[in-house]
């Protein structure tokens, strides 16, 4: 490890898209079964690229559950959206409880639910996807998580992971996204770097704000890199 943190060091890159970042995304997209991950400097950056990617912004409604982890249940306010809670205190988010919440407040663009805290997350996806509302799913450390035997980016069109303290992999305040859809992975990404897009240097426009610096360490992406590398080795 401190060899990787010796090459960053003599580099000059280190809180920009530098290699490691680009390298532990790749690697924890394939270990995740997603098409896309891209790293942020914290859990609740990706949370915001990802609104921002999918166009919530002042006034819209964003669905939440009624109880869960704070980041989750004020994510609408990253963004200026109206939070529609569902669900009930103390209970698991039910496939009736967002059929209720949707039917009250039929203009909904996007959810944002927690892996661990919703009942029927395949049938919850299946509404979701026939009312045209993206999915984003926390899973905060719970990295690699499952549902029916199958990664949980299955059943979300986008999932947060986190690597503060109590991860899995622990890396100081940093976070991750991770989509199968190429269109939300473009649009975070400039959200999380300053509105460039991958690769070039146009800008993508969003209704109040082009974005911002989200972007990881690479300190931090070294250390996530490292980690995701020892797991691949231990599974061989």
């Amino acid at each position: 490890m401190m060899e990787r943190i010796r090459q960053i060091l003599d580099s000059g890159s280190w809180g920009t898209i530098g290699p490691y970042s680009q390298q532990a995304a790749a690697l924890l997209a394939h270990q995740s079964d997603a098409k896309y991950a891209l790293l942020t400097h914290s859990a609740g950056s990706s949370l915001e690229a990802l609104l921002r990617s999918v166009g919530v912004c002042h006034g819209d409604r964003v669905l939440v559950p009624a109880h869960g982890t704070r980041i989750v249940t004020l994510s609408p306010k990253l963004t200026g959206a109206q939070a529609v809670t569902c669900g009930h205190l103390g209970r698991k988010v039910s496939l009736s409880d967002v059929e209720t919440a949707v039917h009250d407040k039929p203009e909904m663009k996007c959810a944002v639910l927690e892996y661990g805290r919703a009942d029927q997350l395949d049938e919850i996806y299946a509404f979701f996807q026939a009312k045209k509302i993206v999915l984003i799913l926390w899973s905060g450390g719970n990295l690699f998580a499952e549902h029916k035997d199958q990664s949980i980016c299955r059943w979300a069109d986008a999932v947060v992971y986190s690597f503060a303290e109590g991860s899995v992999i622990y890396a100081g305040n940093a976070g991750a996204l991770l989509t199968n859809c190429r269109k939300i992975f473009e649009g975070a990404f400039a959200a999380h770097n300053c509105g460039r897009i991958p690769g070039e240097g146009a800008t993508l426009e969003f209704n109040d704000a082009i974005g911002g610096n989200m972007r990881i360490t690479e300190w931090q992406s070294a250390i996530i890199f490292e980690k995701l590398s020892e797991r691949a080795a231990d599974k061989r």
